[in-house]
């Protein structure tokens, strides 16, 4: 006998997640081979133990879904007749742009609209320093 356990599924805000490629497996769907991701939001706090899953088609094409989540991934350009390999991908950290969608069913669910590549944004500088109110700001005195 096999007991189940059942779960609730709870849809997050459409908006966009920092988060890390954690699988990228090879599947056959309705129309064919395809690959299906997992994604582990990391930012904001509230929905980072949230995992969520988007497909793509097998194309090379450099057009095609899979080549433009690569590229958001390895964050840079991928070029005609450059080889993938998907376990390259595995840990990169993207920015999800997510919708909530409706099920045939009245269910709503998640659905990973575009995959971008994180960029790390730098610091901003420290503040230049503000000589006394006596000092001339100019430097004419």
């Amino acid at each position: 006998m096999t007991t189940i356990t059942t779960v609730e599924t709870v849809t997050i805000p459409t908006g966009e997640y920092l988060a890390q490629v954690v699988d990228i497996t090879g599947e056959q769907g309705n129309f064919g081979p395809q690959f299906r991701w997992k994604f582990d939001i990391l930012k904001p706090d509230d929905y980072s133990e949230k995992s969520l899953v988007g497909w793509t088609s097998t194309s090379p094409s450099l057009k095609g879904k899979f080549v433009k989540w690569a590229t958001a991934c390895l964050g840079r350009t991928i070029r005609a007749g450059e080889s993938i390999d998907t376990d390259e991908l595995i840990g990169a950290k993207v920015v999800l742009t997510v919708t909530v969608k409706e099920g045939d069913d009245g269910s709503e669910f998640n659905k990973v609209e575009s995959v971008k590549a994180y960029r790390k944004t730098k610091p901003a500088p420290p503040p230049e320093p503000v000589g006394d109110d006596d000092e001339d700001p100019f430097g004419d005195e």
